[in-house]
């Protein structure tokens, strides 16, 4: 959770939410700030709550993540969002508030702002995703078919051209 609230407010939120259980894994924008890039690549797994975040801290801590290999889901509604919607590995606006440059940035909008409907796209995402994944996996089935019989096709076809045309010369040399 990333958060311009007071680091208290966070904490309190996120253990109601059950996303911590400890205050330790929450972090201010004034402690990340001290911490270098590196460090903060090393520590990012430990914190699930960032408070008082600035839009560049936004940045380094997508940064970091995907350093760490995880995948970012970024969700915004402001101009000060936009960056961290792009960097992101998928960008969601809150459409009812959310001006055009952020809705531009973002993968997906969510008109109602509630974030059940972005646990519902992304299921349906990869269902969508699955499905075209099967398509192709169909049609190239179909395609290599295709390509095989109409090379075999050639192939008989030009192989008794040849032999006709093997017999004619040695018919005509019997003459």
């Amino acid at each position: 959770m990333v958060t311009g609230d007071h680091i208290d407010t966070a904490i309190a939120i996120s253990k109601k939410a059950g996303i911590i259980s400890s205050p330790d894994e929450a972090i201010s924008g004034e402690e990340l700030a001290l911490l270098s890039d590196e460090e903060l690549i090393k520590c990012i797994t430990k914190y699930s709550v960032f408070a008082r975040i600035s839009p560049e801290d936004k940045l380094r801590i997508v940064a970091a993540l995907k350093a760490n290999n995880e995948k970012v889901l970024i969700t915004g509604d402001s101009i000060n969002d936009a960056q961290a919607l792009l960097e992101a590995d998928f960008g969601c606006a809150l459409g009812t508030t959310a001006s055009d440059l952020v809705a531009d940035s973002a993968d997906i909008v969510i008109k109602d702002n509630h974030y059940s409907s972005i646990i519902l796209a992304i299921k349906e995402s990869a269902k969508l995703y699955l499905n075209v994944k099967k398509a192709l996996l169909h049609l190239s089935t179909i395609a290599l078919s295709l390509l095989l019989i109409s090379t075999l096709g050639l192939i008989i076809f030009g192989l008794s051209l040849f032999f006709q045309g093997v017999s004619k010369f040695f018919a005509i040399k019997d003459i």
